[in-house]
């Protein structure tokens, strides 16, 4: 399998992705607008309290974001040690390629289930996830 081909199977993964979680990310980041907006309506005479609500929020977001960089981060690593071990041992073209799509497939499992388990973790209590939960 050329380099190429492999580049163009992982970028359809990618997109696979972002289309499936798209919805997701919007549902998040609209209920984290909402808690800010909250934040307002709870602490409008009170401007120490709603820029630290909001702030905490700020700080709850970037850390749920670092913390699925870095769990992207160990699946690519995996990945990229699948590929070497296809190239090492698998020197009988077809064998290899075959060998790439089983790394490839892992990962996207990978990756899917990690999306599932973020959002699920995120938005199970709100009412609009069950409707694009799939």
């Amino acid at each position: 399998m050329e380099q190429k081909d492999l580049r163009l199977l992982y970028r359809e993964m990618t997109t696979q992705l972002r289309s499936k979680y798209n919805p997701h990310f919007n549902l998040y980041q609209k209920q984290q607008l909402e808690e800010k907006v909250k934040c307002y309506k709870t602490n409008q005479d009170k401007p120490d309290q709603y820029y630290k609500c909001i702030s905490d929020i700020d700080e709850k977001m970037t850390l749920n974001s670092q913390t699925l960089q870095k769990k992207y981060a160990q699946i690519e690593i995996k990945d990229k040690d699948c590929q070497n071990e296809c190239e090492r041992n698998q020197p009988e073209e077809n064998a290899k390629n075959q060998c790439l799509k089983k790394c490839m497939e892992q990962m996207k499992d990978q990756c899917f289930k990690l999306q599932n388990q973020f959002y699920e973790s995120m938005l199970k209590d709100n009412p609009e996830y069950k409707s694009i939960k799939s």
